[in-house]
């Protein structure tokens, strides 16, 4: 197994809305997750 890094998005009640586990392209942690947020209601 290879070591990772993993970005979870939860909403307001702690359920998980988007789970972004690649194994290339740390950088598009951010950029995804943002997307993600600004799609949620407040």
């Amino acid at each position: 197994m290879l070591p990772g890094r993993g970005t979870f998005v939860m909403n307001k009640n702690g359920i998980i809305q988007y789970a972004f586990n690649p194994l290339s392209g740390a950088t598009d942690h951010v950029r995804t997750a943002k997307r993600v947020l600004q799609g949620l209601p407040a």
